[in-house]
């Protein structure tokens, strides 16, 4: 087998395989009389941080009418290519110009080996086989292997090499006819052609006219079913979202046993509800029980403490499918910092929308999604780093909140959970959060929220307001009713606190 090692052995491989007027030669452009070209590499660190110590091997088979089947395998640097690999591809028909190093192909399908979870298989092999390709390379060492669809490219350093003619074989050929025949037999079949051409040129006018309507008629059809599988999705419906008693208790260690012996409690008999359309929103100082409480929501696990009381769904207990019309966004994003927004968004579609949708029902909800979050006019920039360099910065720190909110709305949840949504903005941005959430509840959604420290704005612009304290509920109500309801607990506001709060 021909290497990029540029060894004596590689030639005589070539020689040995092709002829000897072949020889091996390194770098990853096409020439005239390229064949087998084979391409070793490392993946590119992006994708080292989620599959370390991988590597990649292709190998491309071109013919001379410059079309190459291409095989691809992503294994562990250690053990080889000739070890087990996590993932083996066939891409075919990849078309490869003379003196280039680009490729288009028509399609590439994939297989998980055993090292794969059951989530990688899934996305493997039904969201990303069966698409077109390219094979990009750029800066003469970078490859990427472009799956049509998928947000993350399969990048890698490489170099390569392909068994190529060195010397210019000759041949001829001759051949001899005759001329003759009459004038006439000329004529006739001129016209003859000149008949022909003009049928054809009246069965290609009509054959457009019909693919037209046809395409017109399809294009209607496939509008007609993406607007069905979306409605599928976003038709379930939920209209209070209620909690009684709700207690949550710390698990049994000697740092959370009381002095009395009985484990503390976190939250103490804590009673609420939110309608449809209405904003919730959880306050307190940290410590307070915020989270905790939005985990219970949530139905998510809080290390090991306990929860007791009820949470109720129209009056009914919560079942297996609640977390199917229920998303929780959570305070730490973990965005990919090299995909684009529109990217980080469909790949969260990609994962948990059912692998029977089309990617058109899929990139529709994506494009929903980023219009109904006001996105569009970052949707095709890069997320970026918080606190990187002038040339890693992406997108704002309100647009990566709402990023975050997109790659949970994807799934058409009807009630959405956000811990802190607004931490680590300024007020304006804070605010245009609250404004963001209040408008996601208006399209039929329940939502409930935690918050710290909001502005007057913010603060009024809430449906209703739970305030905790020390796992205690200290108010529950609509927050304009907050101020009299503790005036006549005594606790008064200053009139400063009120003179800055209508400035505000």
């Amino acid at each position: 087998m021909c290497t990029a090692s540029g060894a004596l052995g590689a030639a005589d491989a070539c020689g040995a395989a092709f002829g000897p007027d072949y020889s091996c030669v390194t770098g990853l452009s096409y020439d005239a009389h390229a064949t087998l070209k084979t391409y070793g590499c490392t993946l590119s660190p992006d994708l080292q941080a989620l599959f370390p110590d991988g590597a990649l091997d292709v190998r491309c088979d071109r013919d001379a009418q410059g079309v190459a089947n291409c095989s691809a395998a992503v294994f562990k640097a250690k053990d080889s290519v000739r070890g087990v690999h996590v993932i083996d591809c066939n891409i075919t028909h990849c078309a490869f110009a003379t003196g280039d190093a680009d490729g288009q192909c028509a399609q590439i399908d994939c297989k998980c080996g055993p090292q794969c979870s059951a989530m990688t298989k899934a996305l493997v092999e039904s969201a990303l086989s069966g698409k077109p390709a390219k094979i990009e390379v750029t800066n003469s060492t970078q490859l990427a292997i472009v799956i049509e669809g998928s947000p993350i490219p399969l990048s890698a350093t490489c170099s390569a090499s392909a068994c190529e003619r060195t010397t210019s074989g000759s041949s001829s050929a001759s051949g001899s006819g005759s001329s003759g025949g009459d004038s006439g037999g000329i004529t006739g079949l001129g016209v003859a052609i000149v008949a022909c051409a003009a049928l054809a040129a009246t069965l290609l006018l009509c054959g457009c006219a019909c693919s037209c309507c046809l395409k017109a008629s399809i294009r209607r059809g496939q509008s007609e079913d993406v607007e069905t599988e979306i409605l599928k999705l976003t038709s379930r419906s939920a209209n209070t979202l209620e909690f009684r008693h709700l207690s949550c208790y710390a698990d049994g260690s000697a740092e959370s046993v009381t002095t009395t012996g009985e484990p503390k409690r976190i939250l103490h008999k804590i009673s609420g509800s939110v309608s449809r359309g209405q904003v919730l929103g959880l306050l307190g100082p940290s410590g307070s029980g915020k989270t905790t409480l939005l985990n219970a929501l949530a139905a998510v696990e809080n290390g090991r403490s306990q929860f007791a009381g009820e949470i109720l769904l129209d009056g009914k207990q919560l079942c297996k499918e609640y977390r199917r019309i229920a998303a929780y966004v959570q305070q730490d994003d973990s965005l990919y910092s090299t995909l684009t927004v529109r990217e980080c968004i469909l790949y969260s579609a990609q994962l948990r929308l059912p692998s029977t949708l089309s990617d058109r029902v899929k990139n529709a909800m994506v494009d929903r999604v980023i219009t109904e979050l006001n996105l569009a006019h970052v949707a095709n920039s890069r997320i970026g780093s918080v606190g990187g360099s002038s040339g890693q910065r992406g997108v704002s720190g309100g647009e990566r909140r709402r990023v975050s909110i997109g790659m949970e709305l994807v799934t058409s949840p009807q009630i959405l959970i956000l811990d802190e949504p607004t931490s680590g903005l300024d007020s304006s941005s804070a605010h245009a959060v609250v404004q963001l959430v209040k408008e996601l509840a208006s399209h039929g959604r329940i939502v409930v929220l935690s918050i710290h420290q909001p502005s007057a704005r913010s603060f009024l612009s809430l449906d209703k307001i739970i305030l905790l304290g020390k796992g205690k509920l200290l108010f529950s109500g609509a927050p304009a009713e907050s101020k009299s309801y503790f005036q006549d607990l005594g606790f008064k506001c200053p009139k400063v606190c009120i003179y800055c709060a209508a400035k505000l």
